[in-house]
Parts: C-alpha cells; structure tokens; sequence
C-alpha cells in the first residue's frame, strides 16, 4: 500500500500544473493481484489510470460475484444481486424459471427471494416433479451459502 500511495504522489505532483501528462506515466507488476492496491489508491484520488492486458479487480466476475453475495446478505430483497449469483455457482435455475419467478414476483409486488420462498405457488407449464419442485434445493442451498 505504501508503494502504491508512493506511485500516485508521484503522479500528482508530476502532473500538477501539468509539466508532465497522465498518459506518460506507466505502472508496471509482475502479477495481476497487485493492480487492485494501485487501482484503489488511483480511485480514491482521482487519477486517470487504464489497465493494459488484464482485467480491472472490480470488473472481474468473481469479484462482482462476490459484492453480490455480500449486497444480498445485507439486502435479501435486492433482486439485481440474486439474479447475477442465482447460478454462481451452477445450480440447473434456467431462464424459464427464472422468467416464471420473475413474473410471480412482479404480480404480486414481493421480493424476488420471497418469490423462491413461495416458489410451489409458481404456474408451470408441467407439474413439479415432486423430487425437484422450481428452485427448492437451489433456494436452501442458496440459503445456506448466505
């Protein structure tokens, strides 16, 4: 963190009055763990920055996978969340069911987790199997993940 606040006072007092522009600079490190230090540090006081060959930390799906989790603990009812970790990991929840609670959800204006709750109460163009109604065993599992 030390070297990381170095590097970007550095570029502030390199650019302040703009002797020298932003895009001259360049950080480089050997692994891709290391540019989330740098990509904080930059965020939070504001310098300009743009990742070569790799992935920004906050754009990598596992860790919007994981603010996801986190949102939802904080949040049960914050159905953005849930619809992006549903099946992270896989959990056989496909489109049409998710279409269907959705729907359910929506007609009855509750919580889409409510909606996974209440999820016998789903129309089905088929009867649930009585092993593997709609989202049962993914809904528990779920649940005790969070």
């Amino acid at each position: 963190m030390d070297e990381a606040r170095f590097i970007a006072q550095v570029v502030e007092e390199a650019t302040d009055g703009v002797k020298v522009h932003y895009g001259e600079f360049a950080c480089l490190y050997r692994t891709n763990a290391q540019s989330r230090i740098l990509e904080d540090v930059f965020r939070r006081r504001r310098i300009p920055y743009r990742l070569v060959g790799s992935v920004r930390f906050y754009d990598r799906k596992e860790i919007k996978d994981l603010i996801a989790y986190l949102r939802l603990l904080s949040n049960p009812s914050d159905a953005l969340s849930l619809k992006r970790v549903i099946n992270a990991p896989a959990r056989s929840i496909g489109d049409k069911s998710m279409e269907r609670l959705i729907a359910f959800a929506e007609a009855r204006q509750i919580p889409l987790f409510e909606a996974m709750r209440r999820n016998r109460e789903v129309e089905r163009p088929h009867p649930p199997s009585p092993s593997f109604p709609l989202g049962v065993h993914a809904n528990h599992r779920l649940r005790r993940r969070l």
